[in-house]
Order: C-alpha cells, then structure tokens, then sequence
C-alpha cells in the first residue's frame, strides 16, 4: 500500500488511527496466543503464520476491544495476509516531519 492510499484511508476512516502498534501488537497475542509469537511489523501476516480467519478474527477483536468499525476496504488493504503490518503511529509522525521540510 502506498502512502497516499493510506493518506485517503485514514481520512475518509480516522477511527484507525486507534490501532496503534501496541494495540495491534497485544490484540495480535491475544488473538493468535503465544504460539505465533510476536508482531513482526517487518514481515507479512503470512510469513507469521496468520491466515484469512486469523485475520478476521484479529479484525474482530479490536473492533470490540477499541469499540470501532473497521470498513471492509481498510481490512481488505490493512488486513491481508500477503501485507504487512502498518505502524500508523510511525506513518503519521513521517508526514509531519515532511510537512516541516525535516526528512
């Protein structure tokens, strides 16, 4: 995903910016338990281990946990198991530091 579709998401949806990395990070462990280990934000769901009905039940659980609705096109871009978890947290504090001209 690039930067202006995540821009455009996070727009239209801005609820997202909920899901921080140690929110993702402790709904990923609670949601997979200690066998797929960490968040690796590095690496594609896939590479841990996660499949589509992982994933749908990792989506569910911070819509319950975060009391959010997650609109089907934020999971289907954010949430797949061929993408890698976005650290919006870092996403955010980038462009920042590019509207300030400090890159």
């Amino acid at each position: 995903m690039n930067d202006i579709d995540l821009k455009d998401l996070i727009i239209k949806y801005p609820q997202i910016l909920k899901i921080t990395p140690d929110t993702l990070s402790e709904y990923w462990s609670y949601t997979m338990g200690s066998y797929l280990g960490e968040l690796d934000f590095k690496s594609t769901y896939a590479d841990q281990g996660a499949d589509d009905l992982d994933l749908v039940e990792l989506v569910m659980n911070i819509e319950k946990c975060l009391n959010i609705v997650i609109d089907d096109s934020i999971v289907d871009k954010l949430f797949n198991v061929n993408s890698k978890p976005i650290n919006l947290t870092n996403w955010i504090r980038n462009e920042k530091l590019e509207k300030l001209g400090i890159n």
